[in-house]
Formats: C-alpha cells, structure tokens, sequence
C-alpha cells in the first residue's frame, strides 16, 4: 500500500562512542551539513533499533494481552497504564536515579558556594555577620550571595545590587562588629551552614583568619572523646580528614568542586530529560502500533461505530500526550526529600521559620497544583471531545467537497464549522486561563514563601538581617522550582497523558472481527484447501444451511434463514431490490457479518471483490499485485481479460503509474476494472464479487462477464473458481449455473435461469418486485450496516482521510480522460505524487507578524507589551524592597534611632507588594492568552474560508490526510503548545534582561568574560537553528503518511483482510512510523545537545570568573565574588531554558506558517454579478468553442465543444470510460478553468457569481453523499422549505416508511441507508430545489434497475419541464432521451436523437448498442424507435433535423 522510498542512511546516534553520546558529539555533523545547507528528505536515517515501530507494538501488546488475561481473573476493567508501566518501567529507573542527583547537587550547590565566599574574607572585610543564638554561641552565616538560581532570580539580583551601593559603610559597620565580638572573648565565626555549634577555630592572628569548617556530610568534631577516637584511627583516616580539611578552606578545590558539581548537575539534567523523553515517544509509538493493530481487527460493526474525528484526534492529539506526558513524572517522589533536607538545612539556622517557610511553600503549590491539574484534565476531555467533533466535521466536508461546491453549500458548512470550533475554543480558553496561572504560580511563590518566612522571624523576634533573608531565599528558590514548577508540570501532564491512555484503552476494548472464534462458535468455517485440486465434483464449494445473522442483538434481523448450496466452478448470481441483504450474504462469507443461527461451510480460500472500488495511493501495479509476488504471465493474463491494456498504454508511466489518494489520475471506469484485476489476481477457488459491473459501461461490462466472470472466463476456464456475483444486470442472469433471489433477507426464490423463467418469473419485472422494500424494511437493516459497501463503511473504515470515493462525486471521469489529455496530465502532477511543500530558512517576521495581528490590533499588542515590562519592573521592585528592609534593619541593629519606620509597617508594606506580584502576574498572563486564543481563532477561520473557496485542482492534488494535519495537529500545536511556550520565553528573557542589565552596571570587568560566553552561545545557536526548523518540519511532513496509511486502512478493511493482507500492510504502516521516528529522535537529541552545551558554555563563564578572582583578585571583597558568581550560576540554568522556550516558540510556528500557508490558497474566480432570481428561465444551455483543461499549460480535456441543449430537452452523455463526460459537468459547475463560453438562457455562466450559478442547477452524484447531520439539513441546510414540502419530497422518493422523522440522524457516510436510499434522498434534494436544470452523474450506476426505475419515473414526472443531462453507462437508461451525446477523447463525435443515430452506419452509438448482445441490442433500439414516434414533431422547432451541430453557430431561437 504505501511505495515511497524510505531512508537508507544509518542514524548518526548509532555506533556513537560514549564520550560522543555524553556530550552529543555524534550530532555536529548533521548540524554542520543543517546550518550550511539546510536539511531536506535525503537527510532522513534510519531509526534506532530501540524505537521501532514493530518491536515495541509486539511488547506493549503482549503486556495488554497479559492485562486482559489478569483483568478476567480479577473480574475487573483491563487498564492500558498498567500494560505501559510494565513495558517500559525499566527504562525510566535509571532516568530516576539521575533526577534524584540533579536535585541533591541542586540543593549542595549553595553549601559549596558558602563555603568558597568565605575563603574571601579576611578579618578586615569579612561578610558574615555574628548573631547570638539561643546557646550564646556566635554562629556563622551564609554570605548573602551564596545561593545560585537557576529561575527567576530577582531576589538575589536586588539584594546584591545594593550591596555595592555604600561598599565603605558596610565595611565600617562590619569592623565594628568584628571588635564587638573579639572583645566577648567568643571565638571567630566558622563560617559553615551548621551554625548550631561553634566550628574548632585557630587564635585570631591580625593578618590572617583561619576557620576550620569540616562539610556537613561529615559532621562536626566532638570535643573531648573525639580525640580519642582519632588518635586510635589508623593514619589513612588522619590523611583523608587532614586532606578534607584542607580542601574544605582552600579556594582552588572549592572552586573546582562548585564548577564540577555545576557540570555535573546539567549532565544529568540533560541527560535524563532526553531519556524521557524518548521514553514518552516510545510510548506514542507502541500506543500507535497498537491502535492500527486493533483497527485490522476491529469488527465491521464497532467500525462503523467509530466516528472519523475520534479515529484522528486519536492517532494526532491524544497519542501526542504521551510525547511529554511522563518526563517530570520523578520529582513526584524527589519533592519529599528535597523539601524535607531543605528544611534541615534553613532549620539549622532559623529554627521555626523553617518549617513555616518550607511547609508554606509546599502548602500553596501541591494542593493549588494538584485542583489546577485535575481541571485541567476535566478541561482536557472536554477539549478532545469538541476537537473529535471538528475535525469528524471537516473530515467528511473533505471527503465531499465535490458535492458541497456544487449543490452550493458552503455556508450552512461554514457556519457547522465554526459552532463547533467556537465551542471548542471556549474550551481551550479556559485550559489556557487555567496554564496562565501556572505560569504565574512560578513567581510569585518563592516571594510570597519568603513573606511568611519574614513574618514568622519578626513574631519570634529574630532580627530581619542579610545572613537570614537571603540564604533562605535562594533555598526556598531552588525549592519551588521543583514544588512549583516541575511537580505541577509532572501533576498535569501525566494527568492529561492518562486521560488520552484512557481513550485509547476506550478504543482498544471495541469489538473485534476475530475469523477464528467466529468460525469456532458462530458456524463459518472454512476449509482453505483449493477445491479444484481435490476433484471432488460433488462437494459444494460453499453451503449454507438455515443461516440467520445479524449486526445487532436485536429481534430484526439481516438475514433470515438462509439456504443455499453451490458446487465447484459454479456461478452463483444473487439478485434483489436495494437494502435487501445481497451485500450483507457477501459479508457473512468474509466472516464480517456474525452468524446467530446455522452453519455455513467455505471449501477454498476466498478473493473479493467490493462493491465501491477501494484503491490506495501507490503505483497501479502495486493496486493489483496488493503484496503478492508478481507472477509475469499471470498478471499479463489478468490486466487483459479486465481490459486494463489499453488503459496503461494512455496512462504516462504505464502500469507503474502512482494512483494519488481515493483512485484520483484514474475515472471511475479505470477504478472499478483495477479493484476487480486485484481480487483476479488473488488466486483462490471461491470468488466473492459485489456488484463489480455496475461502474462501467454497458459494453466494458459485457466484456468483464464473459471474459472474466462468466463459464467462459478466465476465472471458470482457467482456475475452475466458484463465483458469487451480486449485481443489477438481468441480462447475465442466464448464464448463471444457480441464482438466488433475495428480499428483506431472506431467500425468496432460488434455482436455474430455466428453472425461474419456466416458473414465470420475469426477470425484467423481477428487480421490481419488492417495489416497497426499501420502506418496508426500513432502515433497521441498514442501519446495522447490512448493504454497506465497502468504501462506505463509517469513518473509520469508509469516509476516511484517504481511502474514500465520495469525494470523487461526479469527477470520475475528470481524470484519466484520454490518452494525452487529462490522465496524463493528473498522473504526471498527482500521479506521480505532489510532495508535501516544505518551507524552508527560518520563519520570517511577516509569520509573526500575522500571527501576533490577528489576536489584536497594534494598540492591544502595546498595551499586553507594557504590561509584561510593568508586571516584570512590580517583581523586581519586590526583590529590591527585601534588599532595602534588610539594609534598613541591620542599620537598626547598630543605631536604633536611625530608623524611623517600624520592622511591622515594613512587613505590612512588603505584604501589599507581593499582593501587587500575585495580581500583575495573573492579569499579565490572562492578556497574553486572550491574544493567542484570538489569533488561534482567527488563523482557523480564515484557512477553513480559503480552504471552502479552492478550486476542486487543490483537493485532487492534496490528499484528505494533508489538509486534516492542518486542522488537527497544526492546530492543535497552535491552540496550546505556542503561547505555553512563547510566555515562558517572555518571562525569562525578562528576567536575564534585568540579570544582565545589572551585571554591566555593577561590574564592567565581568563584559569580558560575558561576551566571550554570548559569542560561544551564538555560534552554538548558529549551528543548532536551521537544522532544527527543517527537521520540525520534516517530522510534520512525515507524520502525514501515518494518518494516510491509517485511514486508507480503514476504506479498505474488507478487502484487506479478505486478501489476508493484514501482516504486509501492518508492518508497512510501523515503516512509516519508523521513519517519523528517527525525525523525532533527532529533533529531541538537538534540543536536549543545544541545552547541554550552552548550560557547558555558561558553566565555563562561572569558571573563568571563579578562578579569575583567585588568580588576578586575592584582596576582592567577596560581595563582588559572590555577586559574579551567584549571577553567572543563575545564567546557567536560565540561559539554556530560556533559549530553549524560545526555539520550541520558533518550532511550534511552524504550525502558524503552515496554516498561514493554507490562509493563502488561490480561491475559484468568483465573479460578482448575480443573475435575475428566476434565472434561468427556460432552461437552454450553449456550449460556445467550449474547451476545459485542469491547469494552466496542460492539454485540455475537453476539446472546442459547439452545441446548443434546447430547454425540457432529456439528453444521455454516453462514452467510454474517459471519454469527459463528467468533466462536461465540470464545466458546467465551473469546477475547472474553461476557455470559450457556457451560456445558460442567454447568459454566459462566466460572469456571475458561483453561488448563484451552482444553486441553480440541481445534481444527483454518482456517488450519494449524506453528511452526519438530521435528515432535515441533509435535504435543506439552509432552512428555506417547511416540513410539509420535506415530507412531501421525501414521499415523492417512496423513503416514508424508511424514515423515522426530519431529526433522524444520519450516520458519518450515510451509512444506515443503502446506496439506493441515499441516491433517493439525492434526488430528493433535486425535487426540492426544482430548478430549471438537473444533471445526473452516472447517478444509477450503483443502484438496483427497481431504484434506477423509480428515479427515472419520478425525473420524468417531476422534471417534466426540466433540462435533464444524464451521463450513463447504463444504455438503458438514456435510450428514450430526446438527444443523447456521444463523447469521445474529450470531443463531441456524435449528437441526436437516439433513433437517428441508430439508423446511421458507422455510428459510435450502434456499435455501444450491438454490443449487447442480440436480445439486449433489440429492446435498446425498440425503446429508442417508441421514444423517437412519441416525439412532438414541432417541439422547440428542432425536430428530426439531420445536422443539428449547425444550431450551435446560428442564434439562439
């Protein structure tokens, strides 16, 4: 099924060495070749082994198998979490263990840095400031710089930035100190976190202080016993405390250990992201090998239960979730330790306010988070839910655009769709106000913590000092980006995954077509040994006995009682009115349809052929071997006797020839003959064969039976095959070894040709028999799918992305014209595949521009811009306020009487502020949401109006799967993932602009290093931009096949599984989910290599400053150091997230720039003029040197047509397959460019409005397309007629009794009527309408002779005074036509009444009616002589004239 080349190159990843894996080295090249010349579908490798499609389907299908098993033992619901946990819980362990060491070296960092400050400080300017504890111990203190941020970091900024203000007086006041506390006698600070005990310190000496700190991890030194113990150690534990205790006051280790512990620190940041993420893309991709297992399984009814737009949200949105769903799933379990060691730690010093810090903390993330993330989940649903419905809405106004430009439809469409997306948006406002405050939890938290921790210091009476303040905000800093960042993240993304788990478990638990039970319990069985090989004359090859099944368990059901025996090498013909059984018989032999009741028996395997041809996009040799070995001779055999020569010499490339999606680049014709050539081929002894002659004409038929179907055809001559047809035509009846006549599913009448008519059953009359049977039985049998075609099984397995004929409507024949015209032309332009555009370079501004201006206008956008800069300075004025009350109260330590202002006013002021923080960050984040959610809306608006107004060339060039990825995951990328992204880069980028603002004005010497470091991040941005796009972009282009396949599956099912192909085409869909894969494993190691190497490049930064201070600063004061290096460590964490944010905002517009591109889609010319309202008014239409052709430059398919249809005139277009009769109907619809003119009562139809012409010609399709709405708006979506005028169309087409009441809901596809019923309704829609002018498109062919009769009676009725244009394969059906056309090669060759032209030697018409056969041929020309005398001789002065092509030159009378 799917025949595109697939990647040979080998994945750079694989074979890597590990110092290239660890620092991702192995992607340079691809990113050198990326940024040099951009990376296109050559690029593509192969995918890792670890990721294939295949084998983790096999895993996490055999864990669900296990699942199911244990469910039944425990008498419970199966649950697909617990399949996926025990798949892949291995794999995220060691994942966890490398979390777990990025939070303790988190949480180390600041002890380090501590530590490392204080080997700055000599007696003179010592930055500790001694406070007495409760002991009357003099404790050390952290210097106030002495914790890295790696978010949002204002408060350290503030705080540091006044710390140079007034460098002398802190000095002064820190002297001071130092002579307060020497003259206690108390010994120096040691200058450790544990500030319980006084650290072991040598005796001041006036030059030098040496502390001795031991590190936490090691405890303290006791006293007395301690040495001792120390003394009885060997001498190794003496070296090593001794070395410890060097190191542990040396600069130079602690330097080196803080830069080793920050390198570390990102390894296994990065590191351990990546791996879950590849993990949660794992996941995605067994759920989606599992899905499309299950939909190969998946019973005919459940199928047809299974709407079009769950099926893609399905495989597009949910399975997406997974993708990021567990990656912060770990700090669930970290949060308790981390929170509980952090709490140590700040305990050590401040005692209560600790825990009132920490638990505070904890108490306004978790639960907030946790209440946020399940509505958030409830929000979620809902959202699938609308999405579901949307795209189910656009999928089947895809599928039937054809008929929806030509009965005018486009605005009741319009206006289905955006109800529904309205809907869907309220929805996704509220998901999005809901992320807002997330986003805006992330900064206010630490601060609002810190408030409490304050307050709680001030009620206890501890002093508001730096040594407090500070240290203790950085704690609650590193804390909350867990507790509020990454837990709540974990919370709601899992939340969300598990929703869409859930759906899929939903799907996974359908019922299932399982051949083998069936056979076991329900009485199919077959036995596929080849019965010609036996020769056992006497065993039939196919035996039902009293056979009753049913879709439902309900009282009514399909067939009833059915028994019918056929022998070996027999033609078995069943025959009945429309909706009684006769496909349903077909089903039940495939093993589809469950038998309730007797038995039936299969000797041979079996080949089938559907009633709708069902193609897939591939080459049409492909379309015939269908996964078989090509056997030369065989296949040679078969493409002649399904008379396919002749068409492959006209199509360009021959028999490789690619068919695009839905048989496009092949007319109907061509379609029905290949479909049947695949079931040929499919050598078996029983062949099932639904109704294969009904698409072609009347001519072609007679040569498939005889050469192919017939006792003297290829399948009864060469392989003995038993056949079963199911058709229409009475004329093949007598060639029949057995017919079966079938009525509302039961066996009315069985027997010989001799036999019946023998017993006066007239075949003629016979098909008419059940003249009410459609009423009578209602819909109930329909409805459970019984007469369902295959193609037009519901979404799932008919309307599908791909595989369905509805769009095909009457363009059937618009491609594959002639052997130059337009076959060649579709097929060397779609047949030969239209590649999926991709854009290429960066995204250009005017993408942003139009993005950012369709959510408000440029006074809103610099209102929103204001407010982040506002909401940004309130934040950071928080910060600096803390910064001025703890300067404000260590003056007051000194000097009482300085201050004026109480500590409570300062609190009572602080409180207002960080009130001020929680409403600017909250009304910041709602304004910027509002503007995406508009733009989101007006994007999707736009493109769908674009998309309703292309030209019927854009739906045959792109397939049905293309355009949904833009409704569904492009907009979905658009919906949510864009603005989560762009504010997160908004926030941060605010933030470093004020870090770095303040860098450059507090110290000019740390620029030098800095530009160093931007120029590193430059060139790492250089390297890693493009190649990121593209490969964005390529993983949207790869993704589209995956739908596709999925979808042209679904048409198809039948067939697939009657071919036994489900194995083949399984393992084709994994290698198209392999190749989506290998694009998305790179795109995630890029984003993960880019991350660890600026978080490198910035850890390099805080070396270089680090060590610089050693080597070229010793007398610096540690303000400074702790200052630069507190600053660059919060670069670390914060540059690499932030220029991510930024690059995952630049690839999620990508979505924009594809959608904008559909925004820009050449409408049709759409001419303003509108017609008089009563136009036309007789009904006569002009072909004036009429010419169409599909696209500019190509060969026209029509060719120069010169005629006049005089108004009431009845006119058949007949023509073999190609010849352009349908696209005549093109023309007249102007579904295509036309050159000359078309003028309808004397107005060219070229210059007025479409609406106005298209709503003025009525049209009965071939193919009947209902929409999944009431039958009210199927016959009037624009609510113009009352019920009294539907009921009185709907009476007019004998569907009374069928149809329950106008708000009876008609399934996706129209699948619970027949296809008889919904062209009944088709014609009902004409009645309604009553124009002046009706065009049937082959409407009969699919029909039953009773249907076709009745619509026939009721045209000649209803449309007495009506232009009628009929194309027709059927003869029959256009023989008492007062003109019939005859097409050929896109040229009219002949035009005139039936009966002239059947009097003249040499016509092409003669020839068609000898074809026949002798009996056939004389009744065709009988009715055309009895039409021809009943003919008004004066009627519209026209009558019998020999030449009427001169008419079409002279005025119109």
């Amino acid at each position: 099924m799917d025949s595109s080349r697939k990647p040979v190159k080998r994945n750079p990843r694989k074979g890597a060495f590990c110092l290239s894996q660890l620092l991702f080295g192995w992607l340079l090249p691809l990113f050198y070749r990326g940024s040099r010349r951009g990376l296109g579908k050559d690029d593509l490798t192969k995918c890792l082994k670890a990721d294939r499609s295949e084998q983790l389907g096999d895993r996490l299908d055999e864990q669900w198998e296990r699942e199911i098993s244990q469910a039944r033992i425990a008498n419970r619901n199966p649950k697909l979490r617990n399949a996926l946990f025990r798949t892949f819980y291995k794999q995220c362990m060691f994942d966890g263990f490398l979390i777990f060491l990025f939070v303790l070296i988190k949480t180390i960092l600041p002890v380090v840095l501590a530590q490392l400050l204080v080997q700055f400080q000599e007696p003179t300017n010592s930055t500790h400031i001694a406070v007495p504890d409760f002991n009357d111990s003099v404790i050390s203190t952290l210097p106030p710089m002495a914790m890295p941020l790696i978010m949002l970091p204002q408060t350290t900024r503030s705080h540091l930035e006044n710390l140079v203000f007034d460098e002398t007086a802190m000095i002064n006041k820190r002297r001071r100190r130092r002579k307060i506390s020497d003259m206690d006698g108390a010994p120096a600070a040691g200058n450790s976190i544990d500030g319980s005990k006084p650290a072991p310190t040598q005796e001041d000496d006036p030059t030098e202080s040496t502390t001795t700190i031991l590190p936490p991890d090691f405890g303290e030194l006791p006293v007395g016993d301690g040495l001792s113990a120390v003394a009885a150690n060997q001498t190794l534990i003496d070296d090593l405390s001794a070395f410890l205790h060097h190191a542990w006051n040396d600069a130079f280790w602690l330097s080196g250990l803080l830069v080793l512990l920050t390198l570390f620190g990102c390894f296994c940041c990065h590191h351990s992201d990546l791996r879950e993420r590849l993990v949660g893309a794992r996941m995605r991709i067994a759920c989606c090998s599992v899905i499309y297992r299950k939909t190969l399984r998946m019973s005919k009814k459940a199928a047809g239960q299974t709407p079009a737009g769950y099926m893609i949200n399905l495989l597009s949105n949910d399975v997406s979730r997974l993708d990021y769903g567990f990656i912060y799933v770990h700090y669930v379990w970290v949060l308790p330790f981390q929170a509980c060691f952090t709490c140590y730690l700040i305990w050590r010093r401040v005692q209560w306010a600790a825990i009132v810090g920490v638990v505070g903390l904890l108490v306004k993330t978790i639960p907030v988070q946790t209440g946020l993330s399940r509505l958030s989940s409830v929000i979620r649903m809902r959202v699938a839910k609308k999405t579901d419905q949307r795209v189910g809405i656009m999928n089947e106004l895809i599928q039937g655009i054809q008929v929806i430009k030509m009965y005018a439809w486009e605005k009741p469409f319009q206006k289905v769709v955006s109800i529904a997306r309205k809907k869907e948006v309220r929805q996704i406002r509220w998901a999005s106000y809901i992320r807002g405050i997330y986003l805006s939890t992330m900064v206010f938290t630490e601060r609002s913590t810190l408030f409490l921790a304050i307050a709680c210091c001030v009620i206890e009476g501890r002093a508001i000092t730096a040594d407090i303040v500070f240290p203790m905000a950085q704690f609650f800093n590193i804390l909350q980006l867990t507790a509020a960042i990454f837990y709540p993240l974990a919370v709601s993304l899992g939340a969300e995954a598990l929703v869409s788990i859930d759906r899929i478990q939903e799907f996974l638990a359908l019922e299932e077509h399982d051949p083998h039970t069936q056979s076991a319990s329900a009485g199919l069985k077959r036995n596929l040994n080849d019965l010609h090989q036996l020769d056992d004359p006497t065993k039939p090859a196919l035996e039902l006995q009293n056979v009753t099944a049913s879709w439902e368990e309900t009282t009514e059901k399909t067939l009833k009682d059915i028994s019918v025996s056929i022998g070996a090498g027999k033609l078995l013909a069943v025959i009945g009115p429309v909706g009684s059984g006769k496909s349903s018989l077909l089903q039940l032999l495939l093993g589809e349809l469950p038998i309730q009741n007797g038995t039936a028996t299969l000797n041979g395997d079996v080949s089938y052929g559907s009633q709708e041809p069902w193609l897939f996009t591939g080459t049409v040799r492909n379309n015939i071997l269908f996964g078989l070995p090509y056997d030369r001779k065989r296949y040679q055999a078969v493409v002649r006797h399904c008379a396919l020569a002749t068409d492959f010499q006209q199509l360009p490339d021959g028999d490789k020839t690619v068919v695009g999606e839905r048989g496009t680049s092949l007319s109907g014709g061509q379609r029905a003959r290949v479909s049947l050539a695949r079931a040929v081929y499919d050598n078996a002894s029983i062949y099932l064969l639904d109704d294969p002659l009904s698409a072609v004409d009347s001519h072609v038929g007679k040569h498939l039976f005889e050469e192919v179907i017939g006792p003297r055809g290829y399948l009864a001559q060469k392989q003995r095959a038993t056949r079963v047809l199911v058709t229409h035509q009475v004329h093949f009846l007598q060639e029949a070894d057995w017919i079966v006549i079938i009525e509302g599913g039961k066996i009315v009448t069985q027997g010989t040709y001799t036999e019946l008519a023998n017993g006066k059953v007239d075949f003629g009359k016979l098909l008419n028999c059940g003249g009410k049977s459609p009423s009578e039985q209602g819909a109930e049998e329909d409805m459970f799918a019984s007469e369902i075609p295959e193609d037009e099984i519901p979404f799932i397995d008919g309307v599908t992305l791909d595989g369905y004929k509805l769009l095909k409507g009457s363009s059937v024949s618009l491609r594959g014209a002639t052997p130059n015209s337009c076959a060649s032309s579709v097929a060397e332009n779609l047949g030969r595949q239209v590649a999926e555009d991709q854009a290429e370079g960066s995204i250009s501004w005017r993408i942003w521009a139009t993005y950012f201006l369709s959510g408000g206008n440029v006074l809103m956008l610099l209102f929103t811009l204001l407010m982040l800069l506002f909401s940004q300075a309130i934040v950071s004025g928080s910060d600096y306020f803390v910064t001025y009350w703890t300067r404000e109260e260590e003056e007051r330590l000194i000097n009482p009487g300085a201050v004026d202002t109480s500590t409570v006013d300062y609190l009572y002021t602080y409180g207002v502020i960080i009130i001020g923080v929680v409403l600017f960050t909250i009304a910041r984040g709602y304004l910027f949401f509002n503007i995406c959610m508009k733009a989101s809306r007006n994007l999707h608006d736009r493109m769908f109006a674009r998309i309703l107004t292309a030209p019927m060339r854009f739906f045959d060039t792109n397939p049905s799967g293309r355009i949904l990825n833009r409704f569904s995951k492009d907009m979905g990328a658009i919906d949510e993932l864009l603005p989560k992204a762009m504010i997160e880069a908004i926030q941060i980028l605010l933030v470093m602009t004020g870090i770095l603002t303040m860098i450059t004005i507090v110290n000019p010497l740390l620029l030098v290093p800095l530009l160093g470091a931007v120029l590193l991040y430059a060139v790492a941005l250089k390297l890693y931009l493009r190649p990121i796009q593209d490969l964005k972009r390529l993983e949207g282009i790869t993704r589209s096949p995956v739908f596709s396949h999925l979808s042209a599956t679904l048409s198809g099912l039948s067939t697939i599984r009657s071919s036994n192909a489900q194995e083949k085409i399984r393992e084709e869909f994994d290698d198209l989910q392999n190749v989506h894969s290998a694009v998305w494993q790179l795109t995630m190691a890029s984003n993960a290599a880019l991350g660890l190497w600026l978080d490198c490049i910035s850890t390099a930064f805080v070396a270089c400053v680090t060590f610089s201070f050693i080597v070229l600063h010793q007398d610096t004061y540690s303000a400074n150091v702790g200052l630069a290096i507190s600053q660059a460590l919060i670069l670390t964490g914060m540059v690499q997230y932030g220029i991510r944010q930024t690059t995952e905002s630049i690839q999620q517009m990508t979505a924009v720039e594809r959608v904008v591109q559909y925004t820009e889609i050449p409408s049709e010319q759409d001419p303003p003029k509108v017609p008089p309202g009563d136009w036309p008014w007789k009904g006569q239409i002009q072909f004036h040197n009429m010419s169409l052709s599909y696209e500019p430059g190509m060969p026209p398919v029509l060719k120069n047509l010169e005629l006049v249809i005089e108004p009431t005139w009845k006119v058949g277009i007949v023509g073999r397959t190609g010849a352009g009769k349908s696209s005549l109907i093109g023309a007249l619809f102007r579904l295509a460019r036309i050159d000359g003119r078309i003028m309808i009562d004397g107005i060219d139809t070229g210059v007025i409005a479409l609406e106005a012409l298209r709503s003025k010609i009525s049209i009965i399709p071939q193919d009947p397309v209902l929409f999944s709405a009431t039958i009210r708006y199927n016959l009037d979506p624009f609510s113009l007629y009352d019920d009294d005028m539907l009921w009185r169309a709907i009476s007019e087409v004998e569907l009374r009794s069928s149809i329950s009441g106008l708000d009876y809901m008609v399934t996706e596809g129209g699948t619970n009527f027949s296809v008889g019923q919904r062209q009944l309704i088709c014609l009902a829609r004409a009645i309604l309408r009553n124009n002046k002018i009706l065009v049937l498109d082959e409407a009969t062919a699919n029909v039953d002779p009773q249907t076709d009769a009745l619509i026939q009676k009721t045209i000649r009725e209803k449309f007495k005074h009506c232009t009628v244009l009929t194309v027709a394969h059927r003869l029959h059906t256009v023989m008492d036509s007062d003109r019939i056309l005859v097409m050929d090669a896109g040229v009219a060759r002949e035009f005139d009444t039936p009966h002239n032209l059947l009097q003249q030697e040499g016509s092409i018409l003669k020839d068609m009616v000898e074809a026949t056969g002798p009996s056939e041929s004389e009744s065709l020309k009988r009715i055309a002589a009895e039409s021809f005398a009943r003919t008004d001789p004066n009627r519209h002065l026209m009558n019998d004239l020999p030449n009427p092509w001169r008419f079409g030159k002279e005025p119109t009378p």
